[in-house]
């Protein structure tokens, strides 16, 4: 059968996986949201990286709506296929990304384009120095048997903080409408010059979109390089 066949493919390969897996804290694995093989052997993979203690993440795209209903329940099956499989799936909404005049080539990679820079933003929350530190510890216990994940990263001017946070929550390209949120991590990059009282408006505001038992974690990083006045990167579930 076709599961068969892609656990075969799997199983063939199990040890160069491993050796892969080998002195690994966190994996992030991308397959077609609508491929039911692909799917599947994700979920054989993610198999033996959670054996390993190893932080397992998905991070995938659902298909755009002319493909089809057909590939749409697919895609929401397989998502609830892996959620049982992996600590949590993180699934960008592939049909926000369609704009005017954008040419089809440029189009198509624009989502795997906003993946990478999902994953490069997750890595940033614990790799990057800061006046309050988020480590691994912190992301573990965000992320860790956490299902459907949420993201969010937004930058702009401080000049009205109450509107920049409640954009990290409506401007979203995830498929996920999600709220009332158990646990989340949030840092705050920006320049020398960030007062207590501006964490203070953002920590309130985010707080409006959690329960009242929320787990919160957050970070400052002093960072002059953002070309706006603050950068709020935001995981949650």
């Amino acid at each position: 059968t076709e599961t068969e066949n892609s656990d075969q493919a799997i199983d063939n390969k199990k040890n160069q996986i491993e050796k892969i897996l080998d002195n690994t804290d966190i994996v992030f694995l991308v397959s077609n949201l609508a491929n039911k093989t692909t799917v599947t052997q994700t979920a054989k993979i993610a198999q033996m990286s959670k054996q390993k203690g190893i932080l397992t993440v998905f991070v995938g795209a659902s298909p755009f709506f002319f493909e089809g209903k057909v590939a749409s329940d697919q895609a929401e099956q397989n998502k609830a296929y892996l959620q049982d499989e992996i600590d949590s799936v993180l699934v960008l909404d592939s049909d926000k990304t369609i704009e005017k005049g954008v040419p089809v080539t440029e189009g198509f990679t624009k989502i795997d384009k906003m993946i990478c820079e999902v994953i490069l933003s997750i890595i940033d929350l614990i790799n990057k120095c800061g006046v309050i530190n988020v480590d691994f510890a912190d992301l573990r216990s965000t992320i860790e048997n956490g299902g459907e994940l949420f993201f969010n990263s937004i930058s702009g001017t401080k000049e009205d903080l109450p509107t920049l946070v409640n954009k990290l929550f409506i401007n979203t390209q995830l498929k996920s409408t999600k709220t009332d949120f158990s646990r989340s991590l949030y840092v705050i990059y920006s320049n020398k010059k960030l007062l207590m009282q501006e964490v203070g408006v953002i920590g309130k505001k985010i707080q409006q979109h959690l329960t009242n038992k929320a787990r919160i974690i957050f970070g400052v990083v002093s960072d002059n390089k953002i070309k706006q006045n603050l950068k709020i990167v935001l995981l949650a579930n």
